[in-house]
């Protein structure tokens, strides 16, 4: 989806949070025992869990993106913070695009 998006009146702040999470369930089902008996193992996790906030600031030109990963395999190399991405994009002219 979109996420929800708070604008102020004059329009030079605009926040939008948006989330994402992507569960998974495993069912491993081996084969029977000697005794008949098979033991089924289940395993639920989250895989993916992320949080965006976005928008602009002082005017539309000049615009945030900030990415927030919670979900123990959205960490990577041993990382421990939860920011996963950020940027800043400021639009000073047409042809010219300043990416920080």
């Amino acid at each position: 989806g979109k996420g929800i998006t708070v604008t102020s009146a004059d329009e030079k702040y605009s926040m939008t949070i948006r989330a994402r999470a992507v569960p998974r369930f495993d069912v491993n089902v081996p084969p029977p025992n000697d005794a008949g008996e098979v033991d089924v193992k289940t395993r639920a996790t989250i895989t993916t869990a992320r949080l965006w906030v976005l928008g602009h600031l002082f005017s539309p030109k000049l615009q945030y993106n900030v990415q927030l990963a919670y979900a123990a395999r959205d960490y990577r190399d041993g990382t421990i913070s939860p920011l996963f991405d950020a940027f800043i994009d400021w639009h000073a002219h047409r042809d010219a695009n300043r990416v920080a």
